[in-house]
């Protein structure tokens, strides 16, 4: 398994490959598990909000199979589980306060 901090570079690099001009602020990743109660990742890409809207269907469906052949090829076995949000949305999912 690779360390979190390979896989957000991966993560980053592999995103902003697929999404192009559109803009990839950051990426969180952690551990959790799936459905079935094995290991996986779970991986939040920030982007901007002012792109949001014109983020194409085909592009997030290459994002998500290149970072999966990306982490394989890195030899990494968890499965990635993708999330998008805003800077404000991530804020917001991890402010205490709200």
């Amino acid at each position: 398994m690779l360390e979190i901090e390979r896989i957000r570079e991966i993560v980053v690099d592999v995103a902003r490959a697929s999404l192009g001009p559109l803009g990839v602020e950051s990426a969180v990743v952690e551990p959790t598990v799936n459905a079935d109660g094995d290991d996986a990742l779970r991986v939040m890409i920030v982007v901007p909000a002012d792109t949001v809207h014109r983020v194409r269907g085909d592009a997030l469906i290459r994002l998500l199979v290149d970072l999966r052949e990306k982490l394989e090829s890195e030899g990494e076995r968890r499965e990635p589980i993708v999330e998008y949000a805003t800077p404000e949305e991530l804020a917001a999912d991890v402010d205490p306060e709200s």
